[in-house]
């Protein structure tokens, strides 16, 4: 397969969107690492695009970063 956009399901977007709002209330950032720890399974790319789009929540604190650099690499 090529570099073609990931697509990410509604399920596993719901279960990171748990996560990430159990990591925001621990104090914890979201990233790719965070949300593995949390027990999501899924390729460096994929657990990255899903940390910037439940770290980019309504909620999550000003300032505070999305997701590790470098967690997405485009291109």
């Amino acid at each position: 397969s090529g570099g073609g956009s990931l697509a990410v399901g509604e399920e596993r977007l719901a279960a990171a969107r748990q996560a990430a709002t159990r990591l925001r209330a621990a104090g914890q950032r979201v990233s790719r690492r965070s949300l593995r720890a949390a027990g999501l399974r899924g390729s460096n790319a994929e657990l990255g695009a899903v940390a910037v789009i439940v770290g980019a929540a309504p909620g999550a604190p000003p300032g505070h970063p999305a997701a590790e650099p470098g967690a997405l690499t485009l291109g």
